[in-house]
């Protein structure tokens, strides 16, 4: 029960950083490559509330792969409650950044991440 909680967590915190995020980059997978493909731009977008967004988000896909796969190592109560406000949080923050001109900002800065760290440019308007 609790691990499903955790995958719920995960599940929607992913979806809404999915549909935020795509205000600021294009990502490019539909596989398990989109996860990380949106965490380490998110966690190199130059504000803070996006990076722990991003940060959070990784956070809670580990803790969801260990709730599922992991049956020796069983999550409590709290700390799966921790995870769903881990989720929130990934929604305000995203949400508070979702305008200009700090949308601006974070996509500048995940081009930067791109071009400099990554050496892959998928940003496309």
């Amino acid at each position: 029960m609790v691990g499903s909680y955790v995958a719920d967590s995960w599940s929607t915190g992913y979806a809404v950083l999915s549909t935020f995020a795509s205000e600021f980059t294009n990502p490019s997978h539909n596989d398990s490559k989109a996860h990380a493909y949106l965490w380490l731009r998110l966690s190199n977008a130059g504000h803070a509330g996006v990076i722990a967004a991003g940060r959070n988000l990784s956070v809670l896909r580990r803790d969801r792969n260990s709730a599922d796969y992991d049956f020796d190592n069983l999550l409590n109560k709290p700390i799966a409650a921790s995870q769903v406000r881990a989720a929130h949080d990934i929604i305000r923050a995203l949400g508070a950044a979702a305008v200009d001109p700090l949308k601006t900002q974070i996509t500048d800065a995940i081009k930067v991440y791109e071009r400099d760290v990554l050496r892959t440019v998928t940003w496309h308007p």
